[in-house]
């Protein structure tokens, strides 16, 4: 655990002069985390030229624009050159908004930066109908502890190839068992402790 630890210390300072003034650190954490994970190593160069790519795909008031330093560290991670990374976006980008029930900008942009680099054997559209479905089951189940966020959960759904249908059952099972041990209101724990292959158990 500690040299995980230190590499991503020490990946972090590497890439930390990717940021922009008016970019958080948080973005630069995630980035750090996803290159740790893979035990990639990269350069602030890197990161910002991948992130000034990925961004040339959005209009300069969209929310996503926030986060293409984290999908640049994705992109790296994943070893997904900058020239797949921007067409994979504009398609998805494309397909949410085509969608029979578009998402507003913000929930749409709490999908696409894992959603952009998860495989999807069934193409966009069938992501993007899955998380949507994923949403409205947990919806149907607890309307008050349901918000846009959760979009961002709805897409490890999807990545994970989860069965919305048969989710959100189980998120509500673990929803009740945490209840009665004195857990209250963990909605959002249940859902991703939902996404186990084992069920609730």
């Amino acid at each position: 655990m500690q040299e995980d630890l230190d590499r991503y210390a020490d990946t972090f300072e590497s890439i930390s002069g990717a940021k922009r003034w008016y970019q958080s650190p948080t973005a630069l954490r995630f980035a750090a985390l996803h290159l740790t994970v893979a035990g990639i190593d990269s350069s602030a160069e890197r990161i910002r030229t991948m992130a000034d790519s990925i961004s040339e795909c959005f209009e300069r008031i969209d929310p996503l624009r926030s986060y293409t330093i984290p999908m640049a560290g994705l992109a790296l991670a994943k070893a997904v050159p900058a020239s797949h990374s921007i067409q994979t976006v504009i398609d998805l980008v494309s397909a949410f908004a085509s969608a029979p029930k578009p998402l507003g900008r913000t929930n749409r942009a709490r999908a696409v930066p894992l959603l952009a680099y998860s495989h999807l054997p069934d193409g966009f559209v069938d992501a993007i109908d899955r998380l949507g479905r994923a949403h409205e089951a947990w919806n149907l189940r607890h309307r008050w502890m349901t918000t846009g966020r959760h979009y961002s959960f709805a897409a490890i759904a999807v990545a994970n190839g989860t069965n919305p249908e048969l989710n959100a059952p189980v998120a509500e099972d673990i929803l009740d068992r945490l209840n009665d041990a004195g857990y209250w209101h963990e909605w959002d724990a249940s859902i991703l402790l939902s996404f186990h292959p084992d069920g609730a158990e």
